[in-house]
This record gives C-alpha cells, structure tokens and sequence, in this order.
C-alpha cells in the first residue's frame, strides 16, 4: 500500500508477506525487497581494515551467488557491506533502527547511495521517528526474519551484531562467522560463536558455497578447519530450571532455552524479551525469583545466567 509523508512515497508492507519466519507488524521502505537468498551481513561499528577487507570479500562471493544481501545500515561492517553490493551490480536491504525520513546525515546519504543503486531501504519505526531506545532491538529482529542465513564478519562480546547472532540462532538461521587470531582484532564474540559450532566462512569461495548450500543442516566445527580452540564443546548437563511456585511454566521453558543457546555473558532483560515473547514486567519478576532461588544470576551489565 502506496503511503504519502513530507511529500515522500512509501510502500508499507505487512512483514508476514515478505519474512522468512513469523513475524507481525508493518515495514515502510523506499521499494520491494526481491525474491531469492537472503543472507545477513553484521559485524563490528569499528572494524580494522583487514575486517573490511574480508567483508568486500565475502560480499563479492554472495553477489557472485545471486543472493540479497541484507544488513542494518550502521557505520563500519554494515555500511561496507551494502556500498561493495551496489559498487558490483548487487541487490542490497537496508534495516533500518530509524524511521526513513528520521535517520542522521550518515545514514542518509548510505540510504540515498543503495536507493540510486537500485537497493531497498527500509524500517519498521515511524517514517519521521530518529533512533529511540529499544529501536536497534526491533530492527534486529526484522532483519533476522528476513534473512535464510547470517554471517557475522567480527563481534566484540557485548554488541549489537552477537544480539543479532543470538536471535539468529534462536530462530534456527544457519549462522556463519570469519575467524580471527590475536587480540588486534575486535572479534572475541566471534570466537565465541566458533567455539560454540557457528559454521566458518572466509572468503568468496566460501560465500558462494553458503548461499549454495542454503537449506542444507550440517554444521560445521571449527577444529575440522584447523581452529581446535573454537571446537564445539560437549553440552553442559545441566538440569532445566525448576519453575517457581506460580510461575509461568512456559516462560520459564523460553528463558531456560534461550540461555542455553546464548553464550556465557548471558542475556539481558531486552535480550530475553525479544527471545521469550513475554512482557517486561512478568519477565522482570521472574527472574528476580529465579535469582532469589540461586538458580540464575544477575551478572555485569545487568545480564542473567545460569549460576
């Protein structure tokens, strides 16, 4: 449906009609995302250049392949991602955390570069609505929906791109990631996510193998690529969580999942809505009550774990 602010057309679609899983809600965007393989690029708002360098790699590989390429806008890995897309002829998605007429200068100009390049752009905010808090969590999810698979080209452990990664594992997205050696580099989510049995990609050979083998479930472990220390480990036998008494049985079989798919810094309150479905406040108090319990802990930064 054709819609009409500051003088600006916009499409709004229903995300049902064009995600790859469940998800409600309306985008607006500046055209139609196309039909074809979706493939996520994410990763560090700093990168180093050797990480840009593996992303205009990795990118050549996927347009190579036919696939979209789909990223959220922001500065450093993603904004690479899409400018490298349009450059070699490619088909490009911008998720956007602001409304499409409420981005900064930045962004503007990105967006007006993928638009020329014949890309998409588009938002789940308000079209004249700017960067609101809880806003680069819902733009997470839209573009986690959208995608077949994800790569993630660096993560730092507390950011943005391992929420996104997170997400992506919890809805069963093949999650691939280019690994990292030394502590020049802002990667130690990556890592993490290799050691946990996240499927290795380097290159645009393997880009295109990935968009290839889309649809395919064999997980790759990082030791059989000669990276023993990211090798997936053996499950932790841990018991499940024992509901409180008049809690939420199925809430607290959501939040015992999600912690057990995410890695040893836990989740946040926001993290675990996203994840659950339940409210702020039901989860809140749950929690507290777990905690009080000695079953979870309230780690750093306000995020929970399994004690």
């Amino acid at each position: 449906m054709g819609v009409e602010v500051a003088g600006k057309q916009f499409v709004t679609v229903d995300l049902e009609s064009i995600a790859r899983r469940g998800c409600g809600g309306q985008v607006t965007s500046f055209g139609a995302i196309p039909e074809g393989p979706r493939v996520g690029v994410v990763g560090s708002r700093d990168p180093m250049p050797e990480q840009l360098a593996a992303t205009r790699d990795i990118v050549a590989g996927l347009v190579q392949a036919g696939a979209i390429v789909v990223s959220g806008g922001a500065r450093g890995i993603d904004e690479q991602a899409h400018r490298h897309t349009v450059e070699l002829g490619g088909r490009t998605a911008v998720v956007l955390p602001a409304g499409l007429l409420g981005v900064d200068k930045r962004q503007a100009v990105l967006c007006r570069f993928v638009r020329t390049g014949g890309g998409i752009v588009m938002s789940r905010e308000k079209p004249l609505s700017g960067h609101m808090n809880g806003s680069y969590r819902r733009r997470n999810a839209v573009l986690v929906r959208l995608i077949d698979a994800l790569v993630v080209v660096c993560a730092d452990l507390r950011s943005g791109t391992l929420m996104t990664a997170n997400m992506a594992r919890q809805q069963q997205i093949p999650v691939f990631v280019v690994p990292w050696r030394g502590t020049d580099f802002p990667s130690a989510g990556s890592n993490e996510l290799l050691r946990l049995g996240c499927r290795l990609v380097s290159d645009r050979t393997g880009a295109r193998t990935l968009v290839a083998d889309l649809g395919h479930n064999a997980t790759i472990d990082g030791a059989a690529q000669g990276w023993q220390r990211y090798a997936t480990p053996k499950p932790r036998g841990r018991l499940p969580l024992v509901v409180p008494q008049g809690g939420d049985s199925r809430l607290v079989s959501a939040i015992d999942q999600a912690l057990a798919t995410t890695l040893d810094t836990g989740l946040s309150l926001e993290e675990l809505v996203s994840c659950t479905g339940g409210t702020r406040s039901e989860l809140a108090a749950l929690l507290l009550r777990l905690c009080m319990d000695g079953q979870l802990q309230r780690a750093s930064f306000g995020r929970y774990r399994r004690a």
